[in-house]
């Protein structure tokens, strides 16, 4: 071990040898100790300076068995140092300028709203000096001192980076963890809540980071694991905000975990791009040079719209809704076999292996909810979905949509939907999608919208007398029944409880689904 040339005239022979050390690094084809260990200062006489690899590792020993930090990168790193992991920052040139990078950014912390005590930085600080400073009555036992350092500063390194890297929260664990599909029994799973393509820790990320520990480009390694969300820098800065309370603090660093997550798309990539935020309740489309908000109603409680990001493919009009499951299993079941219920809905029955449809008097309540039967409710006026529904794909059935019920926009509390978006300007969003120059393809559009085509699809003998007075006026040759969408829009579906607004203020909202509590207690810890 080398350490720095700063001699002091009490120690001994020792220092010597180190100052010879020293000079010769600079002529690295001519070194002869260039490969020596710790081990080779054992025999040293002078007590201070006797470095013992095995002494260092029994004292990293005992500071794993004192160490109780339950979290998941601690976790990895007492297994690799239990297991006989290699010493990443004590070499035989000592602590060298690898450990200086680490702190430029270790120093950091405080502005994203961290205890630098979480991160022993002044401990760590301390023992770098005294180890520099070549004062053996400082140093004391260099074997726990270096000890001290090789483990502080790969935990400090390895929570540094997977923060910075992945965040505190794994999305897909926490979120994914917290709504059963049946209330009384969590074996039947639970609801997926978060499903975007987001990176997380892997089993061969230490291994990684350590090899990066120990190349020359540390800084720069450092510097490409920052967060690429550009609000994450406006949330820090306002952090710094004096007066904040610790409420306002903690809903700042919330936010600023959600940006650290490394999701694979963000919509700051995109010219054109629609964004949902559940909490805001509201819409953002941006089209080129036009933006448009509009209100939106988003899951119930019971059944929370998930966070998810894809791209809009297609525009469907007077869409047909096939019923789900689990509105059959609460809501249709019951009403098996009334003939009158299932017409005042639109809804009728179709058997899935054959596509005939079933009279409902045919079909009892255990036929609904064995899965042969599909109850589907015609589209047009009065169809759940509205008017128009914008699709992408996505695991969840997940769209945007219109609705039957437009008065739900004038409530504060938009929590009202089985999953789905319901937006408040389906039309004014399908134009700002499709873009300008398509006069006609609009209006055709905006016939489609309005026609009554109730008729469409039945037989004339199966029309009163009024119905089959509209089917004679309806333009057939204006309907428009579906739009690819070329190219495709990215949507994304956000949580956001501090979010700009367009002109690039932060709102502030509320936390409607509890999401910024479940983060907040796993960053209380590190505050």
């Amino acid at each position: 071990m080398i350490f720095h040339s700063h001699i002091l005239r009490s120690v001994k022979w020792v220092v010597l040898l180190v100052v010879l050390l020293f000079v010769s690094c600079d002529k690295k084809d001519d070194n002869p100790y260039r490969n020596l260990s710790l081990d080779y200062y054992a025999p040293m006489r002078e007590k201070a300076f006797a470095v013992d690899a095995d002494k260092i590792r029994n004292a990293i020993s005992n500071l794993i068995y004192t160490d109780s930090d339950t979290i998941l990168s601690s976790s990895r790193l007492r297994r690799y140092y239990n297991e006989g992991g290699d010493f990443v920052w004590i070499t035989r040139l000592g602590i060298d300028e690898r450990a200086d990078s680490l702190f430029t950014y270790l120093q950091q912390v405080k502005q994203d709203g961290f205890s630098i005590e979480k991160f022993h930085i002044d401990e760590m600080a301390a023992d770098i000096a005294k180890l520099r400073s070549l004062d053996a009555d400082s140093i004391g036992n260099i074997n726990k001192l270096m000890a001290r350092l090789e483990y502080r500063l790969s935990k400090a390194y390895l929570h540094y980076v997977s923060t910075m890297r992945y965040g505190y929260v794994n999305p897909y664990q926490t979120f994914n963890r917290l709504d059963p599909m049946e209330a009384d029994n969590p074996r039947a799973g639970y609801h997926t809540l978060y499903d975007v393509p987001t990176e997380v820790a892997k089993a061969d990320f230490l291994p990684t980071i350590f090899r990066k520990a120990t190349a020359d480009s540390i800084g720069a390694f450092l510097r490409s694991i920052q967060p690429t969300n550009p609000y994450y820098y406006m949330l820090r800065s306002q952090l710094a905000t004096p007066g904040l309370s610790r409420g306002q603090r903690m809903k700042i660093m919330v936010n600023m975990e959600r940006c650290r997550w490394r999701v694979a798309d963000l919509p700051h990539n995109h010219q054109n791009y629609v964004m949902v935020n559940i909490p805001a309740y509201m819409l953002r489309a941006v089209c080129a040079d036009t933006i448009v908000e509009m209100k939106i109603v988003c899951g119930a409680m019971k059944t929370k719209t998930p966070i998810i990001t894809s791209k809009i493919k297609r525009i469907d009009i007077n869409p047909q809704w096939i019923i789900p499951r689990s509105i059959i299993k609460t809501s249709v079941a019951h009403h098996a076999g009334n003939v009158g219920y299932f017409a005042s809905h639109r809804y009728f029955i179709r058997h899935r292996a054959t596509g005939k449809k079933v009279s409902p008097s045919e079909v009892s309540a255990d036929m609904l909810l064995g899965g042969e039967y599909a109850v589907v409710q015609e589209g047009g006026a009065g169809n759940s979905l509205g008017r128009i529904i914008f699709r992408f794909d996505n695991n969840l059935s997940i769209y945007l949509h219109d609705t039957s019920s437009p008065s739900v926009f004038e409530r504060s509390d938009r929590r009202a939907s089985h999953g789905c978006v319901r937006v408040e300007k389906p039309y004014l969003l399908a134009t700002s999608i499709l873009g300008k120059g398509k006069e006609k393809l609009l209006a055709r559009l905006n016939y489609s919208i309005n026609a009554d085509v109730s008729s469409l699809g039945k037989k004339r003998s199966e029309l009163s007398e009024a119905q089959q007075a509209v089917a004679d006026t309806l333009q057939r040759s204006k309907l428009i029944g579906s739009l690819n969408v070329d190219p495709r829009i990215p949507v994304f579906i956000t949580y956001f409880t501090l979010y700009p607004s367009i002109n690039g203020s932060l709102v502030d909202y509320p936390d409607v689904y509890g999401y910024d509590e479940i983060i907040a207690r796993k960053l209380k810890k590190y505050m």
